[in-house]
């Protein structure tokens, strides 16, 4: 039987505590069962043949040389076994396998070649062994080395070398060259190994490096091209630029943007982006807002009667009662000194509270040595307790008695003239305004007291009577106990008609004077603010309001807007009359169209000529465009159109009817066409488009308030 096949090894783990002669070794040629030697859950008592012990520290020594060396009985020759070799330890019915799961390599010595070359070591590395019965039940033990307990190892359980708790210095038999080999074979291994880690890690990381390197240039170069293509997309959606109109001021700028891909093309595109510069206006009061019912007390407007809006301090004639005439609006109440005419009512609370008394009047006449009362709570002379508002040697005058406060202006006669009264009890200011212009102010050294008594208009039951009555004409009388602002006042005082054409308040005027209207053939549409009225062009589509007296005094200024929409560039816009048929014994176009579409803006002087300016020809399209006309002796006719002056010219007289009521038509001049002075408007008659907020004022308004009315 050759060497290979007699030759069986024997693995076994004991107990720490037993102690077994170094220099047994495995006797190849005994026929004893191994089986004897293993039992579950037990230890050999004896062994028949010699058994070579794998010790913890043999174990150690092993792992650091990566080798593990086995004596082979009497012939002092090393033996390995190869992976998988079923030659080995037997159980009589099929040997045992010996495995490295590491799958390190293990070399068997044949007889015949120990013979040639003796002392031959091999080795190989085994960090781990298996020990596995494939053709038996048997169970195999793992020792423990904790509490030095056997345990039960399961089939193909790996049972690592190292834990074997064995302090007993056990050692192979090996000669001194077997020894130096090792050393030396060890060194080798060892700095073999060095240099394989070293390589492979520098290998790695070089390659690690590059690939860093590489993928981080690729994903700059895709992020280049993705952001390019989306840009691209982005122009080719929306590239068409243009400016939008808006109320502001606006500049444009083009810019050119380059795409540049991974290849040779390029793609050149052109985009218009527009810059909007936010529309600042100075200080306005149009761009203020009220509630001028809020705290109203009274109003008298003396439309052929004495009553009072709120139905609470109607008034009754004294021994004589005034008469109505033609007022500011409507009618007013004509009071006649003289004959000692005069209303009264009850009492008014006017102690210790902030109030405003504002009223359009007209004084003919001075027949009373100083005094013309307008109003009155007095029925005492005593300190802070008479109030009483009245024209002393021509100017505006108000007291408490004793605590008094006196206009610079002048009341002119024979001339529609608005005065506000206030009083402020938070800081017991007095003011005066004269057609919506703070006139004088102070402050008054106590609020009003103990003022009791019959209120009267057109006298005052204390103060230099009996020769205090009122002579001339008095309107739209109101009381507030409230202290108005200025900006309320200036409004109340120049706003003499404002239509905004919503569906709320559809023809009606909302302005403070209430004017009477009228439409014929016309349709509300949707406008620039809210709703707006459409002219269609027919003969008798048009919208008309009366009363306007302002607008027929002489070298008065005006003001009048709207936004427009045309959709033909002819006709009238705004035509004044003294007739509702457009004409009677002053009547021309005040706005329209040339015949060339052009827009105009023109007055009648005092010597009944046309005074004109030409503005631009308006776009027909659904954007609203904004036209002022303004007029005053000092700065002449201008014409604007959205926010700009695009002509004037200077004029510095008007003229106006002070005797009869004023209408003014808008989108049709009705009959005026061939009755009246057309002027440049060459082209009267009616408008077809749509007209939308229009406001009439008493005044000329500066570039704030038009700046603001085209930014609203």
């Amino acid at each position: 039987m050759s060497f290979e096949h007699q030759t069986q090894i024997r693995v076994t783990v004991l107990n720490h505590h037993r102690s077994i002669h170094p220099s047994d070794c495995l006797d190849v040629s005994r026929k004893e069962n191994p089986d004897k030697i293993f039992r579950q859950n037990s230890l050999p008592e004896k062994s028949s043949f010699p058994i070579h012990f794998v010790t913890r520290e043999t174990n150690e020594r092993c792992r650091s040389q990566c080798t593990i060396h086995t004596h082979l009985g009497r012939s002092n020759r090393l033996f390995g076994v190869k992976q998988n070799d079923t030659t080995g330890i037997t159980n009589g019915k099929k040997p045992l396998k010996l495995q490295n799961r590491n799958a390190s390599t293990v070399t068997k010595v044949s007889s015949r070649q120990s013979k040639k070359k003796k002392n031959r070591i091999l080795s190989m590395p085994l960090p781990t062994m298996q020990i596995t019965n494939e053709s038996s039940s048997s169970t195999f033990t793992n020792f423990n080395n904790k509490n030095n307990k056997l345990s039960p190892l399961s089939n193909n359980q790996t049972m690592p070398i190292n834990e074997v708790n064995d302090n007993s210095k056990i050692v192979p038999k090996q000669t001194s060259t077997e020894l130096n080999f090792f050393k030396n074979m060890n060194r080798i291994n060892e700095n073999k190994t060095k240099k394989e880690v070293l390589q492979h890690q520098r290998h790695f990381n070089c390659i690690f490096c590059r690939c860093s390197l590489i993928r981080i240039v690729i994903a700059i170069i895709a992020t280049i091209i993705i952001l390019s293509a989306f840009a691209a997309v982005i122009v080719a959606l929306y590239g068409i630029g243009g400016t939008t109109a808006t109320h502001a001021n606006t500049t444009s700028s083009t810019t050119t943007s380059t795409t540049a891909t991974t290849s040779t093309t390029s793609t050149t595109s052109t985009t218009t982006s527009t810059t909007t510069t936010s529309l600042v206006c100075g200080s306005s009061c149009l761009n203020q807002s009220w509630i001028s019912s809020a705290g109203i007390v009274a109003l008298w407007s003396f439309e052929n009667s004495f009553e009072d809006s709120t139905n609470v301090y109607n008034a009754t004639p004294s021994s004589q009662t005034p008469s109505f005439v033609l007022g500011y609006v409507g009618q007013a109440a004509s009071f006649n000194a003289t004959q000692k005419q005069a209303l009264r009512t009850a009492s008014i609370p006017f102690n210790n509270v902030s109030f405003t008394v504002d009223l359009w009047m007209k004084q003919n006449g001075y027949p009373n040595p100083s005094d013309y009362s307008i109003v009155g709570l007095c029925s005492s002379g005593i300190t802070d307790s008479c109030l009483h508002m009245n024209i002393r040697n021509t100017k505006f005058y108000m007291g408490f008695y004793f605590n008094d406060i006196q206009s610079v202006t002048s009341m002119p006669l024979n001339l529609w003239t608005h005065a506000a009264f206030v009083f402020d009890v938070s800081n017991r200011q007095q003011s005066i305004y004269v057609n919506g212009v703070l006139n004088q102010q102070r402050t008054a050294s106590s609020a009003l007291k103990n003022a009791i008594g019959n209120f009267t208009v057109g006298t005052n039951e204390h103060v230099r009577t009996p020769n205090n009555y009122f002579q001339g004409y008095l309107d739209q009388l109101s009381i507030n106990r409230r202290a108005k602002s200025s900006c309320e006042i200036l409004d109340t005082a120049t706003l003499a008609g404002y239509f905004k054409f919503d569906v709320d308040s559809c023809l009606v005027d909302s302005g403070p004077n209430g004017v009477m209207t009228k439409a014929s053939n016309y349709l509300i549409i949707s406008g620039h603010k809210n709703q707006a009225i459409s002219f269609s062009g027919a003969p008798m589509s048009y919208f008309q309001a009366s009363g306007f007296t302002g607008l027929g005094m002489s070298n008065r200024s005006f003001s009048i807007t709207f936004r427009i929409q045309p959709q033909i560039l002819s006709g009238t816009l705004v035509h004044l009359s003294t007739s509702s048929l457009g004409t009677g014994s002053q009547c021309f176009p005040l706005l329209g169209f040339a015949s060339n579409g052009a827009i105009v803006a023109q007055i009648l002087t005092k010597n009944s000529t046309v005074a004109a300016v030409t503005g631009p020809i308006l776009p027909l399209s659904s954007t609203w465009i904004e036209i002022v006309q303004t007029w005053s002796s000092t700065n002449g006719l201008k014409l604007y159109v959205n926010n700009t002056l695009v002509s004037s010219v200077a004029v510095s007289t008007f003229l106006g009817s002070e005797t009869t009521p004023n209408y003014l038509t808008l989108g049709n001049c009705l009959n005026g066409r061939d009755a009246c002075v057309n002027g440049s408007i060459d082209a009267p008659g009616p408008f077809t488009g749509a007209i939308d907020d229009w406001r009439i004022y008493n005044r000329e308004l500066n570039s704030n308030d038009i700046c603001t009315l085209y930014s609203s």
